[in-house]
């Protein structure tokens, strides 16, 4: 009995451990949001971040789930083209700027890396990108 308890209580704790890194995916207008970079280190002190790609492209940011103590904007860079900007709200939402959603319709499949400052170190972000039909 006690053996059937233990390992059912074995089975929950990898259970709890497995959800929270599993990725959380929001979709945006066209913008995939997913949550996938295991660092614990608050991102409240986030700062306005920069990422160059190559291509027009839907941009995809890859982080751990957050809340922020004010909303971060992100610009967003494209080759030859203007900043575009996207906010991350306190809940972890992304806006769009209207111009990011005038590209939506010839987006092409790009990847990069960006990468935010989280206090005194950097972090690596994964930048994708999917394609809108």
């Amino acid at each position: 009995m006690i053996g059937k308890l233990l390992l059912f209580m074995i089975i929950v704790i990898i259970g709890i451990l497995a959800f929270e890194y599993l990725p959380r995916v929001i979709q945006t207008n066209n913008v995939l949001v997913t949550t996938n970079v295991t660092t614990h280190t608050s991102v409240s002190e986030i700062n306005n971040f920069t990422v160059t790609i190559e291509s027009n492209s839907t941009v995809s940011i890859y982080t751990k789930s957050f809340s922020l103590s004010k909303p971060v904007n992100v610009t967003v860079i494209l080759s030859s083209d203007k900043p575009l900007n996207i906010t991350i709200l306190n809940n972890g939402k992304v806006v769009l700027s209207e111009y990011l959603m005038k590209l939506n319709k010839s987006f092409s499949n790009i990847s990069g890396v960006l990468t935010l400052n989280l206090y005194n170190f950097n972090s690596t972000v994964r930048l994708s990108v999917i394609s809108s039909s």
